[in-house]
C-alpha cells in the first residue's frame, strides 16, 4: 500500500505531453489496485487507472501503433506495459475499449 500512495502522490504527469513515466504509474497503480480489491483506497487507484489507461494509451500511440516518441527502446516499452495493462483489465473486469487492437497494431 506504501508503493501505491507513493505513486498516487507523485504521478508523472507534467503540463506538457505525458510519457512512458506516467504510462507506468498507471500501470503500477492498476496492478496495486487490483491486488489489495476491497482496500477504498486500492479502490480507488483501480478505478483511476483503468479510466486512464485506455486514453493515455491513444494519447501516447500513433493510430498504426508506433510510439508517439518515435524511438524503438521507447516503443517496445510501451508495448510491454500496454500488454500487461490490458491483461490486468480484461482479468480485473475492467473496460479496454480499443487497447486490445491498440496492442496488436504496437505488437506488429
Amino acid at each position: 500500500m506504501t508503493h501505491g500512495r507513493f505513486i498516487a502522490a507523485n504521478l508523472e504527469k507534467g503540463t506538457g505531453p505525458a510519457s512512458n513515466h506516467y504510462f507506468s504509474n498507471l500501470v503500477g497503480l492498476l496492478a496495486l489496485g487490483l491486488l489489495f480489491r476491497g482496500a477504498e483506497e486500492a479502490d480507488g487507484w483501480r478505478g483511476f487507472a483503468a479510466a486512464e489507461i485506455p486514453r493515455e494509451n491513444r494519447a501516447q500511440t500513433c493510430d498504426d501503433g508506433v510510439d508517439y516518441e518515435a524511438s524503438i527502446p521507447y516503443h517496445r516499452l510501451m508495448t510491454e506495459m500496454a500488454l500487461v495493462a490490458l491483461v490486468l483489465l480484461e482479468r480485473g473486469g475492467g473496460r479496454a475499449d480499443d487497447m486490445a487492437a491498440r496492442v496488436r497494431a504496437m505488437a506488429e
